[in-house]
């Protein structure tokens, strides 16, 4: 390659902003079964990197880490110890949260803090009356986690990152057909 080629490669390189990188700890359960949280967990970071946010989960953060220094940072109940943990791991923030089964509700609040200081980069909550509205609102909730990290860490999100494919139509579009039929027979 020629020197104004490489140079022309390194400019790129240099030019291209440093996609934004979200570890995501396990989302502790209130109310619900334990088996729960590694979904939740996986869908939330899956709908992260739909927003074009570069996510890494508890597995891919334990094969990082390896397990002994994963074990000294991951028992700090604090903030402060998840913030070091997100330093170790590289990224720009630590994504922390929890999913809480309330007597007719599902809660989530899920907030991202920074690597290394661990102030909140970003903040969001849902809540819906029953457990498969609320798996839907984790699209919502990770756009809004993705945009709030995008303005305070002043970093665009990368785009076309990943595309959602939905096989099936969901049961609002099979039944959309209702308002329209009953204008006509109107």
């Amino acid at each position: 390659m020629t020197s104004l080629g490489t140079m022309l490669v390194l400019s790129l390189a240099a030019a291209a902003p440093e996609p934004i990188r979200i570890a995501v700890n396990e989302l502790s359960l209130v109310n619900q079964d334990p088996k729960l949280s590694s979904f939740y967990t996986q869908h939330l970071a899956q709908q992260l990197s739909f927003q074009g946010v570069k996510t890494l989960t508890s597995t891919e953060m334990a094969a990082v880490l390896g397990l002994e220094r994963q074990r000294q940072l991951a028992g700090c109940p604090d903030d402060s110890c998840r913030a070091d943990l997100a330093s170790a791991l590289g990224v720009d923030g630590l994504l922390v949260g929890s999913v809480t089964k309330l007597d007719r509700s599902y809660q989530l609040d899920v907030k991202v803090l920074a690597a290394g200081d661990g102030r909140p980069l970003a903040v969001a909550s849902s809540s819906s009356d029953d457990n498969d509205r609320l798996v839907g609102t984790f699209v919502v909730v990770a756009e809004q986690l993705a945009k709030q990290v995008s303005t305070m860490l002043g970093r665009p999100l990368l785009q076309g990152a990943s595309v959602e494919v939905v096989q099936g139509a969901s049961r609002v579009k099979r039944l959309s057909w209702i308002p329209a039929a009953a204008g006509v027979g109107a």
